[in-house]
């Protein structure tokens, strides 16, 4: 694995942003040069404060969040600049607020450069370490759609939608939104975030020629909650803390 150790955790405004460093290529160790390290970049939509590691709801099982946690930096007064997944992208992917960029609202990959003259110009993330001597490869949602063509030189792609879907909803049928909720697919390997993990192993087990930027953006938890069942089981409704509420609040 080349990525040996965590530099920062940070959730910010329902995206986890992860920062690694990778291991120094032998060849590199007595260069003059201080060596590139590689960089990996997680995004997770709709991810709240309800982490192991920041003690956001006592249900919470996140051992794997925890761990990357115990090993790095964990920031925990991170503030989103808007309180919409697109504006909010647009703004980690580009630097600016949306009160300079004037992208309040969602909006196409293709537009953000189109956005205001702020926008015009702008060097995305991804072609900022590109212009640095890295290789930059991705796959999901990482921007609000996926990414603009040409930001990313080796995009795995985003399979659009938040499936995979049952043939029916189970609980709520809307066209104003997807939130619904069930046992659905039968494993992990149906789920569109188990193939992008799975793309992104074999991209970091991979032998490159430059340090890399690598981004991974996962969906879930967004709407709909559907997962197998064993994901379910491990929430069992009668042993759930359920938030409190005013009786006869409509």
């Amino acid at each position: 694995m080349l990525i040996r150790k965590l530099r920062s955790l940070c959730l910010v405004g329902g995206l986890m942003l992860v920062s690694a460093c990778g291991a120094t290529p032998p060849e590199e160790a007595n260069s003059p040069e201080p060596a590139k390290t590689n960089v990996v970049m997680i995004i997770v939509d709709d991810l709240n404060d309800w982490v192991g590691a920041m003690g956001g709801h006592p249900d919470t099982k996140t051992p794997n969040m925890d761990r990357l946690a115990d090993e790095g930096t964990l920031f925990m007064n991170a503030h989103a600049t808007a309180a919409l997944c697109g504006p909010s992208r647009a703004s980690v992917m580009t630097g600016l607020r949306p009160s300079t960029s004037g992208i309040y609202a969602q909006l196409s990959d293709k537009d953000i450069k189109r956005a205001s003259p702020a926008t015009e110009n702008i060097t995305f993330m991804t072609e900022y370490f590109a212009k640095h001597g890295y290789k930059t490869l991705g796959i999901g949602k990482i921007f609000h759609n996926g990414a603009p063509d040409g930001s990313i030189e080796e995009y795995g792609g985003r399979i659009r939608g938040f499936g995979p879907h049952p043939e029916s909803e189970f609980v709520w049928d809307s066209d104003r939104t997807n939130t619904d909720w069930g046992v659905f697919p039968e494993h992990d390997e149906d789920m569109i975030d188990y193939k992008s993990a799975m793309w992104a192993k074999d991209k970091l087990n991979e032998e490159h020629d430059r340090p890399f930027f690598l981004a991974v953006g996962f969906i879930r938890p967004h709407a709909p909650w559907y997962a197998p069942q064993k994901w379910f089981d491990m929430h069992p409704p009668e042993q759930l803390t359920m938030p409190p509420y005013l009786k006869g609040d409509q």
